[in-house]
């Protein structure tokens, strides 16, 4: 959604703001920077976070929030269970995807709770045709062609992405998928998951089954393994991950940039400030403090300026972090430099074990979703996990 978008957006005349903030505290600081900058409302701003968070709402006997009179609701198709019975279902992890590897995790978790418990379904996960693959593989021992994979996220429409349907145009189109399918083995990539199931972030958990589902199928490379073991890490660590915006991380100077999309946008970020939050954590209980981040260029500003006798404690393992997707917001004129990709993919392998044995995460973000490469691993290894807003 662009800033033209968002500005005209039909907000629902029952909707009263000061109510639903009262309900709803976690929205005090949503998108605060972005629509401070941009004079988007108060009342715009919180009816974007009813819409796009759908956080719980406590509803009471005198007043009920309704749903956005804007967004029809289309007919919910339902699985023809004769028509997969003896299916197998790959969701692939390929390059060319525009979601990180904690995207697909979620999707992952999301086709588990929805088909592996279909009899006579088989759920698989694929890392086969991504680079990361080298690193991370899966219990799939079938061949996956990466021109044989349905990428479900890419047909979502502009105009769903706009009217909030993002993941229910994606669950329609899964299940026409597997009710037409002729085939015995149903490749797709899909990032879905059930967006009423993240009103409370915090508060939010996996089943039992998702969980172990994805533990299966992370299997690291005896390489990565290696790697962790030699870093010797405290037993106790809490990881602060630092997610700063994607044009200065991902995208060259070719790439067509339009400044209207948030995820194309830079960021006024104070270094120096998220420097004295990592500081203030490890003083709270002298703690170490293992630092995460999709930018190189902090952690570098983090090495150089912290206190000598701070550096046993406040940890960074690397400073070669990348994307895992080619292109995660679809920009025109991208280019990734695949060779160099495959060697940075050991170092995001890295940092999923790095974040599956810490002891706490804080994950902030300037993007007011957050990041899901800490969010999914925090869920599926049951990590305590806090969020804020940069």
């Amino acid at each position: 959604m662009n800033l033209d978008q968002i500005k005209s957006i039909e907000i629902d005349p029952s909707f009263n703001e000061k109510k639903y903030l009262k309900n709803n505290p976690e929205a005090k600081y949503f998108g605060q920077p972005f629509c401070k900058k941009n004079k988007i409302s108060e009342r715009v701003r919180l009816f974007l976070h009813y819409v796009f968070c759908n956080p719980h709402i406590k509803k009471t006997q005198s007043e009920s929030i309704k749903k956005t009179k804007h967004i029809k609701k289309k007919k919910e198709l339902v699985v023809n269970y004769k028509k997969i019975k003896y299916k197998t279902i790959i969701n692939c992890y390929y390059d060319d995807c525009n979601s990180g590897v904690g995207d697909f995790i979620r999707g992952s978790c999301y086709l588990y709770d929805n088909f592996a418990n279909i009899p006579n379904v088989n759920l698989l996960i694929d890392f086969s045709n991504h680079a990361i693959g080298e690193f991370i593989s899966s219990q799939n021992k079938l061949s996956v062609n990466s021109n044989e994979i349905i990428d479900i996220e890419k047909q979502v429409t502009d105009i769903e992405k706009d009217k909030a349907q993002y993941f229910t145009g994606m669950k329609r189109r899964i299940v026409k998928l597997l009710n037409r399918s002729e085939d015995k083995q149903i490749k797709l990539f899909t990032n879905c998951c059930d967006l009423s199931s993240l009103q409370t972030k915090e508060q939010f958990t996996l089943t039992l089954g998702a969980k172990t589902f994805v533990k299966n199928n992370l299997i690291f490379s005896e390489e990565v393994l290696s790697a962790y073991e030699e870093i010797k890490l405290p037993k106790d660590y809490t990881l602060m991950h630092f997610r700063l915006g994607d044009k200065h991380t991902v995208y060259s100077k070719d790439s067509k940039i339009d400044n209207k999309n948030i995820n194309w946008q830079s960021f006024a970020v104070d270094y120096d400030k998220i420097l004295k939050s990592i500081i203030d954590e490890h003083k709270k209980n002298n703690s170490y403090v293992l630092v995460l981040s999709d930018s190189n260029n902090f952690k570098e500003f983090v090495l150089q300026n912290i206190e000598n006798k701070l550096k046993k404690y406040i940890i960074i393992v690397h400073t070669n972090s990348q994307h895992s997707s080619n292109n995660p917001a679809s920009v025109d004129g991208h280019f990734v430099d695949m060779k160099s990709k495959k060697s940075n993919m050991f170092f995001v392998a890295l940092d999923l074990i790095i974040i599956m044995n810490s002891s706490k995460i804080i994950s902030s973000s300037v993007y007011p979703w957050g990041s899901g490469f800490c969010f999914w691993m925090a869920k599926v290894y049951d990590i305590p996990i806090t969020f804020e807003k940069i």
